[in-house]
């Protein structure tokens, strides 16, 4: 196994979310939240590597939005749905957030990246 040059952010759904998904597709199956690993829900981001948590959490307020709209969208395209404003504190209410500072690869091949996806993120 050889260590990546990144960090790893989890984010799955907590119930405010899946709430929020049965009300807008009330005519879908329901979604109801289980343990943040009991599904597939979840997304893995790699990020950069910090040093500190204070570097973390400055890190993480800069770019919550982007990762809550990029949640979001995964789920409900029509932004008028949406809940506004996407604050830190809704952010948290709706989401497991685990950072993991050890990032391993397994497999034996460069990673590549998909060029065709668009990449609106600066960081």
């Amino acid at each position: 196994m050889i260590p990546v040059d990144r960090q790893a952010l989890y984010l799955a759904p907590k119930k405010p979310l899946t709430d929020w998904v049965n009300y807008v597709f009330p005519d879908e199956e329901k979604v109801s939240p289980e343990e943040p690993l009991a599904n597939d829900w979840g997304t893995v981001y790699l990020v950069p590597i910090f040093n500190s948590e204070e570097e973390y959490e400055a890190w993480m307020q800069e770019n919550f939005q982007a990762f809550f709209e990029t949640e979001l969208y995964d789920w409900c395209e029509d932004e008028t749905q949406w809940p506004s404003p996407l604050t830190m504190e809704l952010f948290q209410e709706w989401f497991h957030v685990s950072f993991q500072s050890v990032v391993l690869d397994t497999i034996d091949l460069p990673i590549t990246k998909d060029d065709d996806e668009e990449d609106d993120w600066d960081f």
